[in-house]
């Protein structure tokens, strides 16, 4: 159980580093509700807080974007290889053959 727990609590830390990081404040949220608190967004998320909704059009940072900007905090995200890439998810060529 304590597996399942520290897992959780290390996703809760990438998620707040991510945020730190990545994150910006809502522009619309600034001119509407000036006194409030902005959303913090990520890239391509939606900030609901007010209608219309707004998107961030920043697009999703590569695997090599993210693991320059995180590596400061210790964390990485694993690039595939181009062998992987071609195999797929599943680890087996088209034919069903894992080789």
């Amino acid at each position: 159980m304590s597996d399942t727990i520290d897992g959780f609590r290390d996703l809760k830390e990438l998620r707040r580093v991510q945020r730190l990081v990545f994150g910006v404040p809502c522009p619309v949220c600034r001119k509407k509700l000036p006194k409030a608190h902005p959303k913090i967004l990520e890239p391509g998320r939606l900030c609901r807080a007010h209608k219309p909704f707004y998107r961030d059009p920043r697009p999703e940072p590569t695997a090599e974007e993210f693991n320059e900007k995180m590596a400061a905090h210790g964390w990485h995200q694993e690039v595939k290889s181009q062998a992987e890439i071609e195999l797929g998810i599943s680890g087996y060529h088209e034919d069903g053959s894992p080789y």
